[in-house]
């Protein structure tokens, strides 16, 4: 009877540390997944940005060769 008991013990154990496992690398994935994303969002920010200033530039650019020619 011992023995059957303490086996049954051991296998709610298991049970609980495997159950533990898996909420801790669930935890741990959806962590990641989030800051894939931010860094994603900062990645399609910095373009944005750079993309802006590139634009911005130009017209500068096109003016002062303007003003070059005058």
């Amino acid at each position: 009877m011992k023995k059957k008991n303490k086996q049954e013990e051991e296998r709610k154990q298991e049970e609980q540390e495997k159950k533990k496992n898996k909420e801790k690398k669930k935890k741990k994935d959806k962590k990641e997944k989030k800051e894939q994303e931010r860094k994603g969002k900062e990645e399609e920010q910095k373009k944005k940005k750079e993309e802006e200033e590139q634009e911005e530039e130009e017209p500068e650019k096109e003016q002062s060769q303007k003003n070059k020619k005058k």
